[in-house]
């Protein structure tokens, strides 16, 4: 599935906590993509363009203890334009893996896949790095990829994520019994004509 990658971090800095967030955002990479520095797309016609919500959750929740955790992200994205008009669709994708990490040592996965489901039975293979931004204490996701299978296969797509209360949440939550258990927030998806 994906390749995996350990991270060493002290969660008692920002860059642990992005680099967990970025992580969260449905597998993706803390990396900057090859084409990040090319704003092209910002030029482009959008195809269709979504939005909704994200959500990740851990089971068991997320603690200073190394072992393994599921960790399953869904997105759903219920409100859908074309041409800036009402579409009569809707997308949302679900992940689900399990890796060995804790607050203060995250498994980040090198290569992140998602398959998108739209409401008309149809799927969208969206392939995709992220990177991350703190404003806040919210974590602000962009995930640039292409679509390479399904519909839309060949175009641009642009994923975001809006993590709220990211800081706050991991600064009290992994010292606790329960630890983290879950996170969410804003997302959206645009998948742009090339």
């Amino acid at each position: 599935m994906n390749k995996w990658h350990a991270m060493r971090l002290a969660v008692t800095g920002s860059g642990a906590l992005v680099a967990m967030l970025a992580w969260v955002a449905a597998s993706s990479l803390v990396a900057t993509p090859a084409n990040a520095g090319n704003t092209s797309y910002h030029h482009r016609a959008t195809v269709i363009s979504c939005v909704g919500s994200e959500s990740a959750t851990w089971s068991p929740g997320l603690t200073y203890t190394v072992q393994p955790y599921l960790i399953t992200v869904d997105n759903q994205w219920p409100s859908c334009t074309i041409e800036g008009r009402p579409a009569s669709l809707s997308a949302s994708s679900h992940a689900q893996f399990s890796v060995v990490e804790s607050c203060a040592q995250l498994g980040v996965p090198a290569e992140a896949t998602w398959l998108i489901k739209w409401s008309d039975g149809k799927t969208s293979t969206f392939r995709f790095e992220a990177t991350v931004n703190v404003s806040g204490g919210n974590f602000m996701i962009t995930a640039p990829g292409t679509i390479t299978d399904g519909r839309y296969k060949g175009n641009t797509a642009i994923a975001t994520f809006t993590l709220l209360n990211s800081a706050g949440l991991f600064a009290n939550g992994c010292d606790t019994p329960q630890g983290v258990t879950s996170i969410s927030g804003p997302s959206s998806l645009v998948i742009l004509n090339d």
